[in-house]
C-alpha cells in the first residue's frame, strides 16, 4: 500500500516536472 503511493506521488511530480 505504500508502494502504491509513492508511485501514485511519483507518477505525479514526473507529470508536473513534464508540464
Amino acid at each position: 500500500m505504500l508502494i502504491c503511493m509513492l508511485l501514485r506521488k511519483i507518477t505525479e511530480m514526473l507529470l508536473v516536472s513534464k508540464l
